[in-house]
């Protein structure tokens, strides 16, 4: 986690302007409209309302010395964000207005880097109430003032609590008055509501001298926390967990699911969340979700427009993508091998295809269990396609051979999916020659299939035909090759390239990835968008492990 930087600044003489009391603001401030004190505060006696503005704060510090302690003055600088516009509406808007009005927006306690030489102990902090004094461009300004004494020593920490009702982004701490100079505490973070989170925010110095030493280990037992429990909006604790909550057993014995993460499925982790299982995640599915009128929302006809059609059909409004400009032109584009052999390169997942640098094809899965490893495809068959141009062995020595190879990948799922009712899954090869004008076409589709049920392993090649029954059977393999090369390209290009290898990485820079979260919830769980959409249904995560222990690589 990057820790707040302190910066020792040249001494400046503070020239802060008064303001009123009991107005907050120094007139040159602008906020959002407010409500009339009024008609919240029985001691306010003006007909005139009286309007509030919320804005971020920083703090600043002076200090003049007397004979036994120092005036010391905090600015504390707060971002305006986007949240404040929106969140500060209402109930919660009006009560922070009210802190603000009190003066008593946050509480700020100054820790010392030294020791108490006669206690051994950890010295008296020294806190104060900040008070909003103005807003200027993004930021919005809070002051405090504290006496310390001469013994109190450098500053080691800052601990911060929110007394709004509302989280705020408190971007760094002015302190003047000390005799060392101006001090600036960088924090740079999200402060919740002392109503959200008991525990204060400490933000350090770059050092751990002995007055810091209980302090930073109590914070680092707060952010590691103790692997249990739900996590809440309000805690910093990244901790790591395999996955184990994609199934729902509890409600249906068909969403039991198998964790990922561990020996027998490889996975990358994720982060522990603790959250109870969600029983409302398959009502999307049995109970789908009303399409608000079309006519009265407008992101349907700008943001998506280009994704999706809006067709009024009686009375509802329905939703239907918008049909690419290649089949505007011709319906069934998508049937010829050119388009087919196109799309493996500039299609949705073009990490899949390889060179071919081995000859023959064969398939590194135990043949005990899964068949003979050699695969149907022969030099015979190629030199066919290739129809005289070149032999095998010459397109394979000037690179001109190239694979998409779902088959070990596969297979060793093929029964089980097969058992599933409603789907079929086979293991797959499709060969393509790379032709002098730089496109590629497809030679030819191998499909197997693994022992089952008593029967032996079944393979079958199939090549382009302008034969009746040969040519369909060819269309119905490659409609199998894009059913894997989609699978493929949402479980292992997408899903878990993208996605999950990254999120360890995330939790270990205390970082926020929250669409992992909600893949979680409706992505890739049991039953959910993944599995109703791909051949391997339920094996669908299963068969991404398969992915992930194959093919990546931590040694390069």
């Amino acid at each position: 986690m990057l820790k707040p930087q302190v910066y020792s600044l040249p001494s400046l003489k503070p020239s802060l302007p008064l303001h009123n009391p009991f107005i907050h603001g120094s007139g040159n401030g602008s906020g959002h409209p407010l409500l009339p004190l009024n008609s919240c505060l029985p001691f306010y006696n003006s007909h005139k309302p009286f309007r509030f503005s919320s804005s971020p704060t920083t703090i600043k510090a002076t200090a003049t010395a007397t004979e036994k302690s120092l005036r010391v003055k905090a600015t504390v600088k707060v971002k305006e964000t986007v949240g404040d516009v929106l969140t500060h509406i209402g109930l919660n808007r009006g009560l922070n207005d009210i802190q603000d009005l009190l003066g008593k927006s946050i509480l700020l306690e100054l820790v010392s880097m030294e020791l108490d030489p006669s206690t051994g102990l950890e010295k008296e902090r020294v806190e104060a109430f900040a008070h909003r004094v103005g807003h200027k461009g993004e930021d919005i300004e809070y002051e405090a003032e504290f006496q310390v004494g001469r013994e109190f020593g450098e500053i080691g920490a800052v601990c911060v609590e929110n007394e709004h009702h509302e989280e705020m982004y408190v971007d760094e701490i002015l302190i003047h008055g000390f005799p060392k100079g101006p001090v600036k505490v960088k924090c740079a973070s999200w402060v919740h509501s002392k109503y959200e989170d008991p525990h204060n925010r400490v933000f350090f110095t770059n050092k751990t001298p002995n007055g810091l030493k209980k302090l930073r280990e109590k914070e680092l037992m707060y952010l590691r926390g103790n692997g249990t429990g739900e996590r809440k909006k309000f805690e910093r604790i990244y901790d790591y967990d395999v996955y184990n909550d994609l199934g729902d057993p509890d409600h249906n014995l068909k969403h039991k699911r198998s964790v990922l993460g561990g020996k027998h499925f490889p996975y990358p982790r994720r982060c522990r969340t603790g959250r109870w299982r969600c029983e409302t995640v398959d009502s999307l599915f049995s109970d789908g979700i009303s399409l608000p009128p079309l006519k009265e929302q407008g992101l349907w006809n700008t943001v998506l427009l280009r994704l999706f059609t809006a067709i009024t059909e009686g009375s509802e409004d329905v939703l239907r993508f918008k049909a690419p400009d290649t089949m505007a032109r011709d319906k069934f584009f998508w049937f010829r091998d050119e388009e087919f052999a196109r799309q493996t390169l500039v299609g949705l997942n073009p990490h899949s295809i390889r060179l071919v640098t081995e000859w023959p094809l064969k398939s590194k899965l135990d043949p005990s269990i899964y068949g003979p490893a050699e695969s149907a495809i022969t030099d015979e068959m190629i030199n066919q396609e290739i129809r005289g141009i070149m032999t095998v062995e010459q397109a394979l020595r000037q690179k001109r051979l190239f694979i998409l190879d779902y088959h070990d990948l596969y297979l060793p799922y093929v029964k089980k999916v097969r058992e599933l009712n409603g789907t079929t899954l086979y293991g797959s090869r499709t060969l393509f020659f790379l032709n002098s004008n730089d496109t590629l076409r497809p030679l030819a589709i191998e499909l197997t299939r693994s022992p089952m049920d008593g029967k032996p392993q079944w393979k079958q090649v199939y090549v382009p035909s302008w034969g009746s029954t040969a040519c369909w059977l060819w269309r119905f393999a490659k409609t199998h090759v894009l059913a894997h090369y989609a699978g493929y390209h949402q479980l292992v290009s997408h899903w878990l390239r993208t996605h999950c290898v990254t999120e360890p990485y995330i939790i270990a820079t205390n970082r926020q990835l929250s669409i992992n979260a909600l893949a979680r919830e409706s992505l890739i769980n049991a039953d959910g968008i993944i599995e109703n959409s791909f051949s391997p249904s339920k094996y669908s995560l299963e068969l991404c492990t398969v992915a992930y222990d194959l093919e990546w690589r931590f040694d390069h």
